[in-house]
């Protein structure tokens, strides 16, 4: 069976702290200095596209929230809208109800009146 290659035993021991401690020790040869810095940035890469793929979610998310909030604003705006004008419908409906009990009572009284004034006359 084959040695590992020190690409694939930072691999298997996936310990990004203590490599870079070593780099920073000066403790690998010129060599395994390249991998090892290699290695570690390919790391650093592999959490900033993580990071930058978690922010697009967040900010995906958010845009649909926002567009799902527009959506039932509109939705409550159209609703105002229309019972605004039921209201306006029921105003008119009740105007003209007052002005026939208006008239009814009126009438209503000129006929009182008008009695009343006969029972005098006489």
């Amino acid at each position: 069976m084959d040695k590992p290659t020190f690409r694939e035993r930072l691999d298997m021991t996936n310990n990004e702290r203590e490599v870079r401690e070593r780099i920073a020790r000066g403790l690998y040869h010129t060599q395994h200095l390249a991998v090892a810095k290699e290695w570690v940035r390919e790391r650093e890469d592999a959490r900033n596209r993580e990071a930058e793929a978690r922010r697009e979610s967040r900010e995906e998310q958010a845009l649909a929230v926002a567009q799902e909030n527009m959506e039932l604003a509109r939705a409550s705006a159209d609703a105002a809208s229309t019972s605004a004008h039921a209201a306006r419908s029921q105003a008119t409906w009740a105007k003209w109800a007052a002005i026939i009990a208006v008239v009814a009572a009126i009438a209503a009284a000129k006929d009182m009146l008008y009695s009343l004034w006969q029972a005098l006359r006489l």
